[in-house]
Formats: structure tokens, C-alpha cells, sequence
């Protein structure tokens, strides 16, 4: 349903929120280009894009204190969203595959230094501003989309017998 409401142009996305980009073309001889570092694109920066509409950028850099690391949390705490966003998996699973694989570190222009233990705790550095983080991210909903229903964040609760 959802894909015949999007090629009806229902389902297209507000007005501005993709930039109109003009083509330029060049001649490349294919024979003599060879491919190195190769590094997965679209989906890093596509996030990228979103996480900048959605200025959810500016909130990491507002809330989370900067030290004297090399990687800065909040540039941390975007190399797990878009991680979530890109390659659903653990901590490990982003630090040991997709970091690397990714062209992430290029387009956060960071060192090429994340692992597992970084990312945990990027997430205990993110814990204590999630109401902040859920506020700023329904007011972002409510701007950039018309919705007929409100954004709630569900904390399931294990019960020990």
C-alpha cells in the first residue's frame, strides 16, 4: 500500500526536503580508472543528510560534553545512529564491520578509531539526555511532517520472580 501511495506522489516527501541537484557529465577512460579503498556510500550519507534535517547534529554536539578524546561523543553517538540506521546490529557488529567497511569516517571527517568499548560508551554518554533527545525529535517530526498521530517511545521492563 505504502509503495502505490509514494508512485501516486501521496507519499512524497515535504516540499524542500531533498535539494534539486543540476547533472554535470565528464569523460572518463575506463581503462585506465582502478578502484581502491572502496568504502559503502549511500547509506552513510543519506543518514548523514537526515540526521542534519532533522538537526539532530546540533543536539549531539549541544548535550553531550566535550574532553579530550580524539573522537568527540557526539560525533560517537552519530556513528550509532547511523550504524543502527545502516547496518542493524550490535556495537560489535558496527565497530568491527560496518565502521570500517563504510565511508562513515570520511563523512564525519573523524580518525578511523571506533571499536566496540567506544560505542558502549557513547551510549552510557547519550542515557541521561534521551527526554531531551524524544522531545527535540517529536518537535522535528511535527516540522518536517503533517501526522494525524504523536510519537511515543515504548521502555519494556523485565520482571524478575
Amino acid at each position: 500500500m505504502g509503495l502505490k501511495r509514494c508512485a501516486s506522489g501521496a507519499g512524497a516527501p515535504p516540499a524542500g526536503l531533498f535539494a534539486e541537484a543540476s547533472a554535470d557529465w565528464v569523460e572518463v577512460d575506463l581503462k585506465r580508472v582502478k578502484i581502491e579503498r572502496k568504502r559503502e556510500f549511500g547509506g552513510p550519507w543519506i543518514g548523514l543528510e537526515l540526521m542534519r534535517r532533522l538537526q539532530l547534529d546540533q543536539f549531539l554536539f549541544e548535550h553531550l560534553p566535550a574532553g579530550r578524546e580524539e573522537v568527540p561523543w557526539p560525533l560517537m553517538a552519530m556513528v550509532l545512529v547511523l550504524g543502527r540506521l545502516c547496518y542493524p546490529s550490535s556495537e560489535l557488529g558496527v565497530a568491527a564491520r560496518f565502521y570500517e567497511s563504510s565511508a562513515l569516517a570520511d563523512l564525519l571527517e573523524c580518525l578511523r578509531k571506533s571499536n566496540e568499548d567506544r560505542l558502549y560508551r557513547a551510549l552510557d554518554a547519550l542515557l541521561p539526555h534521551k527526554p531531551a533527545l524524544e522531545k527535540h525529535l517529536k518537535e522535528k517530526l511535527g516540522e518536517l511532517f503533517t501526522l494525524d498521530y504523536d510519537l511515543l517511545f515504548v521502555r519494556r521492563h523485565q520482571h524478575v520472580l
